[in-house]
């Protein structure tokens, strides 16, 4: 039994580790609470290891494959890298419809996997029927609506240095 970083390492791009760890702990109270090693709970156990590490493997490589970044043999290899089916699957998915499905046991949840998607510049050539049934000035008003929250919350924010100031300040020398 491996937790952690024993278990493997992906990287740090998305800080896994901590969740990895939390998961697997988890996973071994339900599954295996005792000094009884079932055959069927060990492979249930290591199946949906297996599954959690892939789904972040392929978060982790959609970064990298959907970038336009063509400035160096890194990332022109990350271009023309191969890619696990699946991975393949949900971008073409994406790409032509504008729609992206989860398992629901997946660590990243759809507005993640889209916002890198769209963030690296991946816009599809598709979008829902349904989004054509609500009218151009409820879609504005759903923005502004979003705009006025998003203003709300970052007014009642700290600034960074009243954050710092607050939380973390550096001890005055003597």
């Amino acid at each position: 039994m491996a937790l952690g970083l024993a278990s493997g390492f992906l990287e740090p791009l998305e800080s896994t580790s901590i969740y990895l760890i939390q998961s697997g702990i988890a996973r071994l109270i339900q599954m295996l609470p005792d000094r009884h090693m079932s055959a069927v709970l060990r492979d249930q156990f290591n199946a949906e290891s297996a599954f959690e590490i892939e789904r972040i493997r392929d978060f982790l490589i959609l970064h990298y494959c959907v970038t336009a970044r063509r400035d160096s043999e890194f990332w022109k290899y990350c271009a023309a890298m191969s890619i696990p089916d699946e991975l393949r699957a949900k971008i073409e998915l994406f790409r032509e419809t504008g729609r992206f499905y989860r398992n629901a046991e997946e660590m990243f949840g759809l507005t993640s996997w889209v916002q890198v998607m769209v963030g690296q510049g991946l816009v599809p050539s598709g979008y829902h029927p349904l989004v054509d049934s609500v009218a151009d000035a409820e879609l504005a008003q759903l923005g502004e609506s979003v705009r006025q929250v998003v203003a709300s919350c970052v007014a009642a924010m700290p600034s960074h240095e009243q954050f710092i100031d607050r939380y973390c300040r550096a001890p005055v020398a003597a």
